[in-house]
């Protein structure tokens, strides 16, 4: 139904309630950002950003030798092709070395259960971006209890076939200033990708897995580099 077919005193009273929710809105989000415990340098200059109306940076036009473009599909294909080129790796002619056996144990995908997915979800940092699907750390976080048990078992599953989903490999690439030189040089970018925060947990628990393997079989070199485990990097 139009609102405007409604009678006169509903139809007062719907605009009432529209125009004192978007204040008391902004309000509620301005309460809970100001309240809260975790207010870091990044989360100051998101609210900063938000105050000011100035969420979204955009690219200028770009230069690409005597080329100026200012679409941004140009941009995107500009920054595709800038981007791919640095990441060019070629693996022929180098084979896997023969590795001697140095232990008969092998790491079990049962070590992944639905108690370590819920205390990494617990883990996880809610200001964190989120990747291509869309989905936030708080909307994971809220529905662990019924996740937990679902994607354990879809965790060893894939471990069980030697399979990584697909879907979980794509990625959202977000451009970044270098903060020097001239901003309408492409060089003068750089990308970071958003990664699923469901296949970055995956990752942990594998992580988490293969150290305490090799740990606990002693199959670490003595030479190499050993950094403090971290349980998510996202």
């Amino acid at each position: 139904m139009d609102i405007c077919q409604l009678p006169y005193s509903l139809c007062n009273h719907y605009w009432v309630v529209i125009r004192d929710a978007k204040p008391d809105y902004e309000q509620h989000i301005h309460d809970r950002r100001i309240s809260s415990q975790r207010v870091g340098s990044r989360d100051f200059w998101r609210i900063i950003k938000s105050v000011r109306g100035n969420n979204k940076s955009s690219i200028p036009p770009l230069f690409n030798g005597p080329e100026v473009l200012t679409t941004s599909n140009d941009k995107a294909e500009l920054f595709a092709q800038l981007f791919s080129s640095h990441s060019i790796l070629d693996g022929s002619g180098h084979p896997l070395l023969n590795a001697l056996l140095k232990t008969d144990k092998l790491s079990r995908s049962s070590h992944i259960t639905s108690a370590k997915f819920a205390a990494i979800m617990a883990q996880l940092d809610p200001s964190k971006a989120t990747g291509p699907d869309g989905i936030p750390v708080t909307a994971l976080q809220k529905c662990s209890p019924g996740l937990s048990s679902v994607l354990s078992r879809l965790f060893r599953k894939c471990i069980s076939e030697s399979c990584f989903p697909s879907l979980w490999k794509f990625s959202t690439v977000v451009l970044v200033f270098i903060n020097s030189g001239d901003r309408y040089n492409p060089r003068n970018y750089g990308p970071i990708s958003l990664l699923l925060i469901i296949s970055k947990v995956f990752e942990s628990l594998i992580n988490d897995s293969l150290v305490k393997y090799l740990d606990s079989n002693c199959l670490f070199s003595d030479s190499s580099i050993r950094f403090p485990c971290r349980t998510v990097y996202c």
